[in-house]
């Protein structure tokens, strides 16, 4: 019991400064973390679909924003150094976990069918 004590404490710790290091490496770009998921998977294609044109257009902005920061070898503190970014905040992810559930109830009423 102790050492999964000890075990979830250094886990915690090492998730915290994980995070950081994103966050970090996020803003120097303008991204966030959800800008990383693929758009090849089902569910976030869906998403895209059902997600309001601004926060589409907003998507695009920033990550043709990283793409041009990368290719210039810049920071996005070197242009805008009092932006301020929320690497995890969310707004496509309520619609995919919406989707996700969908298609779980959909398999399960389905069961019987197979």
């Amino acid at each position: 019991m102790a050492l999964r004590m000890i075990s979830d404490k250094v886990t915690s710790f090492l998730a915290q400064q994980y995070a950081k290091r994103v966050a970090y490496e996020l803003n120097q770009v303008g991204l966030r973390y959800e800008d990383l998921i693929l758009e090849t998977q089902p569910a976030f294609e869906e998403a895209l679909e059902y997600a309001p044109k601004d926060v589409i257009e907003a998507r695009t902005r920033r990550l043709k924003r990283a793409i041009d920061l990368s290719y210039k070898r810049k920071s996005l503190l070197d242009y805008a150094p009092n932006a301020v970014c929320d690497p995890f905040k969310v707004d496509l992810v309520p619609i995919i976990e919406k989707i996700n559930q969908r298609d779980q109830e959909y398999t399960l009423y389905n069961m019987h069918n197979k």
